[in-house]
């Protein structure tokens, strides 16, 4: 073998057993006081990961074993501020309402809960979830401060409402259209106005604010027949009525819907949807005939 091939390899080696014992030496930075870690939260603009677990809880013991010792998840943690509530010992009140343990919330600087997961949960399924919140919330931050200046900031306010929906933080998004709701000046700008509702009624159909929804987009749809959202307002307004088990009225919107939009996906799917609402339909009462 060439020697300086071999040195090479020599010295690969040498530096992965280094920086294996450094990832070993690493621990999770985990903080035990609520308050003061979600001081520290809003201080540094981080996210927030908080593991609710209980020293009689078998999976809360896996996790703590086999989950937040391994490197990758160590490093993923340095972007949180990272808090460990042990039920049993813990003396402060929190929003969360958790029952299950173990469980993990993810939470905004503000203690806002952006997502959580209940039980055992595996170190990949884990680290899926790391990655997908910001490493920081400055922009939010920032776009807060400029409310603070200005409370009817058009720009600042939806700025938070789209950031918030891409993290999926539906009722904190739908918070933030309704403050842009609000503001007279809005009505200048039609198309800005026309997105927004749309986006909020969708938040309300994530949330299964059917509804609102409902009520949201009907009026959307009378005031701008012919805009450029008409199809989703449509299937919208379809799924609204689905949720709230009103066939008939949602084969109406549907009929509206093939008529305008004939060989669209979101006619297609509005399609296969009331097929299945019907056949379940007609399986329950087919089950309560069979019990008379």
């Amino acid at each position: 073998m060439n020697k300086t091939v071999g040195w090479g390899l020599l010295v690969l080696l040498f530096l992965g057993f280094i920086w294996a014992q450094e990832a070993q030496k690493k621990k999770i930075n985990w903080i035990t006081e609520y308050p003061d870690a979600m001081k520290l939260a809003e201080e540094q603009e981080k996210p927030v990961l908080i593991f609710f677990h209980a020293p009689w809880s078998q999976p809360s013991s896996w996790m703590i074993k086999d989950v937040w010792e391994k490197p990758n998840i160590i490093a993923s943690s340095e972007k949180f501020i990272c808090i460990s509530i042990n039920v049993d010992t813990n003396n402060y009140e929190t929003n969360f309402k958790v029952k299950t343990y173990p469980t993990v919330v993810f939470a905004d600087p503000w203690g806002n809960e952006i997502f959580r997961r209940t039980g055992f949960i595996p170190a990949n399924a884990l680290l899926r979830l790391m990655k997908v919140l910001p490493m920081n919330f400055s922009v939010i931050n920032d776009l807060k401060k400029a409310i603070e200046i200005d409370s009817e900031d058009i720009k600042a306010l939806y700025k938070i409402a789209e950031l918030y929906s891409k993290m999926r933080v539906w009722d904190m998004s739908s918070e933030y259209y309704k403050e842009v709701l609000k503001v007279k000046d809005l009505d200048l700008d039609e198309e800005l106005k026309d997105i927004i509702v749309f986006s909020l009624a969708m938040n309300q159909l994530r949330l299964r604010e059917y509804e609102e929804a409902e009520k949201a987009l009907e009026e959307e749809l009378k005031e701008y027949p012919k805009g450029k959202s008409t199809e989703k307002i449509l299937y919208g307004l379809f799924v609204a009525k689905i949720g709230q088990r009103k066939i008939n009225e949602a084969e109406k919107v549907l009929k509206k819907l093939k008529s305008k939009y004939p060989d669209s996906i979101m006619t297609k799917q509005a399609e296969k949807i009331l097929e299945s609402m019907k056949k379940r339909k007609k399986l329950t009462v087919t089950v309560k005939k069979d019990k008379k």
